[in-house]
């Protein structure tokens, strides 16, 4: 341990051998004087040499320089004793005393462990022994402390006794608190500093606490993980400072922010749309300065903590979680991290990014899951998102009764399966609301990867679905390079428009439920150009739905008779349930007609009206029971 020492001295020594009579007499003055950059102030040391009884007698204090009400300075350490000259057992017996004495004398003995901002202490004791073997006993009272422990980046107040022994120092309940708190302590303190002359330190304390911040840093100082943790448990801190191990269990609670950076330099592996990085574990240990430091720490993870893994801090890859689970973490300064343990995720979110284009929250199914078992670039995951919105189905289903445009809920899922850095990605699209027949007629048409990717990106993009590939396929002219730019365009500025409208009317009062959307379509060979306002509101307690569009058609391709009668757009549904479960309903319509509807009926528009019946079943033995058992309920004494 390096000792630095700065100031000025000033004094004067007098020796004399008179009739062979040694004579020692001494005064000494230091002003601003400071140990190892740490202020003592001034140190005035008084001798005096005791020929008969072979000793020199030391009388002495330090001061701040602060006066007490008479003018006199007030002396925060004081000492007085002698040093025998003679050869005994112990040499030095000096008795001390302070009011108060300032700990941050002790900052080079506790390097890369803990250091003291501020500490004072008041109390007494003895300093004995001999020069080769200093020993102090004494009990002190510490109070107006400020101490960091360097590893976790926290600060704490501390207070209590402690008590200085020949070899060690010995804290008893000393009672710690977060800087700054002013409720009750939070935690407890016992242990000690065992020491050898004051060399060879060793640790061996424990620390229980309980909603007491524990980790606070960020990634400029630990790129490992890093956050702001509160928790309740125990710490027990033993070993060297070459060699030091730090135990931890503890239960997080609220306000708990932990940070799992997965990124970084790198080696890429790519996937159709998400980026995952691989760390490269070499770098790790070059940014650790630390030496001979070794961490385990269990933890208890609770829905109260909060977690961002990062995948890709660039393109903004996060998964933002909580969950619960039990996690081990073995940390050590010669690049040694492991993790182990199952995190079940109850609710986040996972923010899906796609050059600048798409930005949309994914929300995170409860029971998703990611386990560790050594190396955390290795975990195997098990997340399944959703992306939630309404849109119409009738393109999936080239429907062109109009049974099918109202907004149905859409479950648009991303789910990330295997190694986390090797991930098998899928979507997937559910219609939890739509009858049977549609839902698998569209499972059919989504069988093909690349018609469901087609459609995931649509959603996502415009929150509706295109008309399938298969069903363009069928119509003469194709679709052109242009038209597909125009057609991309015009959704894009609907949909804007549609969610204005949309926010602007779900503000007021009593039209909540009111789903408007704009629709723009510019014309080609195939199309008429078309601008059309589609709204839908339900009614008497959801039992009659009215939906459709209104607008205008530009129709190129027709005659002029006909062009002039199919200017407007006029489609409207209303459906009317006869019974609760709406399996009886009464549906009326107004439909526009198409260029060759209009030749061959004579009119815009067709109306009609119909009583429908709608059962759902998964296959026709599953009908059958269920008419079996309606029919044994009616009829109780029939088999």
């Amino acid at each position: 341990i390096k000792l630095k020492l700065d100031g000025s001295l000033q004094g004067n020594i007098k020796l004399s051998n008179a009739n062979k009579d040694f004579v020692f007499l001494g005064n000494l003055h230091l002003k601003d004087l400071k140990i190892n950059d740490n202020t003592v102030g001034e140190l005035v040391v008084t001798t005096d040499y005791n020929s008969t009884e072979q000793y020199i007698s030391l009388n002495g204090f330090t001061s701040l320089g602060i006066q007490d009400e008479s003018g006199n300075q007030v002396k925060n350490i004081s000492f007085k004793g002698n040093y025998y000259l003679d050869k005994r057992p112990e040499t030095i017996d000096v008795d001390f005393e302070a009011r108060p004495a300032n700990l941050k004398l002790l900052n080079p003995f506790l390097v890369d462990i803990l250091t003291i901002k501020s500490a004072f202490v008041n109390g007494e004791g003895k300093i004995h022994g001999t020069p080769d073997k200093v020993k102090i006993d004494g009990k002190l009272k510490l109070f107006n402390s400020e101490v960091k422990v360097d590893y976790t980046n926290v600060t704490y107040n501390i207070t209590g006794d402690i008590e200085i022994l020949p070899d060690q120092i010995r804290f008893t309940d000393l009672l710690m608190r977060e800087k700054g708190t002013k409720s009750a302590p939070q935690g407890t303190v016992n242990g000690n500093i065992f020491h050898s002359n004051f060399s060879k330190i060793q640790l061996d304390y424990d620390i229980t606490y309980r909603n007491m911040l524990v980790l606070n840093t960020t990634e400029k100082e630990n790129k490992l993980y890093y956050g702001k943790m509160y928790g309740s448990g125990t710490v027990g801190i033993y070993g060297s400072a070459n060699n030091l191990y730090m135990k931890i269990v503890d239960t997080t609670t609220k306000n708990s922010k932990f940070y799992l950076p997965l990124d970084g330099p790198a080696e890429l592996a790519d996937n159709d749309f998400i980026h995952f990085v691989k760390r490269d574990t070499s770098h790790i240990r070059k940014t650790i300065a630390l030496s001979g430091f070794n961490l385990d720490m269990a933890i208890n993870a609770t829905p109260d903590a909060q977690t961002k893994i990062i995948l890709d801090k660039t393109s903004g890859d996060i998964l933002n979680v909580q969950g619960q689970g039990d996690l081990v973490l073995k940390v050590n300064t010669l690049g040694k991290f492991e993790m182990f343990g199952d995190y079940i995720i109850t609710n986040g979110d996972y923010l899906f990014t796609l050059e600048n284009v798409i930005n949309k929250k994914f929300d995170i199914d409860a029971g998703s899951s990611i386990s560790w078992s050594g190396n955390p670039t290795n975990a195997e995951i098990d997340v399944v998102t959703s992306y939630r919105q309404r849109a119409s189905v009738a393109p999936l289903l080239n429907d062109t009764t109009g049974q099918y445009k109202g907004r149905f809920p859409v479950d648009c899922k991303l789910k990330i399966t295997g190694k986390l850095f090797a991930p098998n990605i899928k979507f997937a699209i559910d219609f939890p609301n739509i009858d049977a027949t549609a839902r698998a007629r569209i499972d059919n048409l989504l069988s093909d990867e690349a018609e469901l990717n087609r459609q995931v990106f649509s959603f996502l993009l415009f929150r509706s679905f295109v008309t399938p590939q298969i069903y363009n396929a069928n119509n003469s002219g194709g679709v052109t390079a242009s038209n597909a730019a125009a057609s991309t365009g015009s959704e894009m500025l609907s949909n804007r428009v549609s969610g204005f409208l949309n926010t602007y009317f779900g503000n007021l009062t009593g039209v909540s439920d009111l789903q408007l959307g704009l629709n723009y379509r510019p014309g080609n060979q195939s199309n008429n150009e078309a601008l059309d306002l589609a709204l839908s509101k339900q009614f008497l307690n959801n039992k009659i739905t009215v939906d459709g569009n209104f607008g205008v058609n530009n129709n190129t391709t027709a005659t002029t008779q006909a062009k002039n009668s199919s200017g407007l757009i006029g489609d409207v549904n209303i459906d009317y349930k006869l019974s609760t479960d709406g399996r009886y309903r009464l549906k009326a319509f107004n439909r526009s007609n198409d260029n060759t509807q209009i030749t061959t009926t004579g009119g815009p528009f067709t109306q009609g009206v119909g009583v429908f019946y709608r059962e759902e079943f998964e296959t026709l033995n599953q009908l059958f029971k269920r008419y079996q058992a309606k029919l044994k309920k009616k009829n109780p004494s029939k088999k």
